[in-house]
């Protein structure tokens, strides 16, 4: 059954809708890479509302994203939002849902471990403290017992606050979306460093992540129905259609073939 499902979402795009286009001029190589912009961009909003796992949604976006083509993010561009991400953060230890839940010491400890990453820099005392591993010395059991406990606070807030912001970051996007910004290279790059940085602090490891060929399909078929609704208002000629519906088309086959 899901060959057959796969198999339409294949042949409806490619022999179906272009017949139903009106034959209209020829766009430029530049309107074409916006109109591709778009149409990613409007697949990967629609689909981040409805996608709950963090994990399967930042995939998808990915993979979406290649669409695009090779993307080279500004760094500096990164390294200013990081800042601002960091600054965010650190305005989040003061509210009260956090001073609620933890001790004036943890939110200190986590203060001067944000200080730190705007250095680029971790003291080793927060990186024994987040560490699993015992300590190298013998302690007593009151002491050892002290330190769990404030290990373990410390990987609660911090997944409090990774949670929160990669909500934020999603956040971000969705307003670049609706302001028509297509860049989200700057975005990537910083979920990238703060996921790593997430998985690391737990010493656990980064599997891949798995896409359902379902949320795949239908990921390409908002695709193709907007390059269909564009084209049916007259946006867009049905030459620039017809190579945008074989590009999602190869682009599905390709993403469906790695599943």
């Amino acid at each position: 059954m899901a060959a057959i499902v796969i198999l339409l979402s294949l042949i409806v795009p490619t022999l179906i809708l272009p017949k139903l286009l009106p034959a209209l001029g020829v766009e430029s190589s530049d309107d074409i890479n916006q109109v591709r912009n778009e149409m990613v961009d409007y697949a990967i909003l629609h689909m981040a509302h409805e996608i709950e796992d963090s994990k399967v949604r930042s995939s998808l976006t990915k993979q979406l994203q290649s669409q695009k083509g090779l993307q080279i993010p500004d760094h500096n561009k990164s390294s200013k939002l990081m800042d601002d991400i960091i600054t965010w953060q650190e305005t989040l230890l003061d509210t009260p849902t956090i001073k609620t839940q933890f001790s004036p010491t943890i939110v200190d400890y986590f203060r001067i471990y944000l200080e730190n990453i705007s250095k680029h820099s971790t003291s080793k005392r927060i990186r024994r403290l987040f560490s699993k591993r015992g300590r190298g010395r013998r302690t007593d059991s009151v002491e050892m017992e002290e330190f769990t406990l404030l290990r373990n606070d410390l990987s609660r807030l911090e997944d409090i606050l990774y949670q929160e912001t990669m909500e934020r970051l999603s956040e971000l996007e969705k307003e670049r979306l609706e302001n028509k910004t297509i860049d989200f290279s700057d975005i990537e790059e910083v979920k990238h460093i703060l996921e790593n940085r997430h998985y690391r602090i737990r010493n656990d490891i980064q599997e891949d992540t798995i896409i359902p060929n379902e949320l795949l399909i239908e990921a390409f078929q908002l695709e193709y129905q907007f390059v269909l609704n564009q084209a049916k208002s007259d946006m867009i000629s049905k030459e620039t259609s017809n190579k945008l519906f074989k590009e999602i088309n190869n682009a599905q086959v390709l993403q469906l073939q790695k599943q």
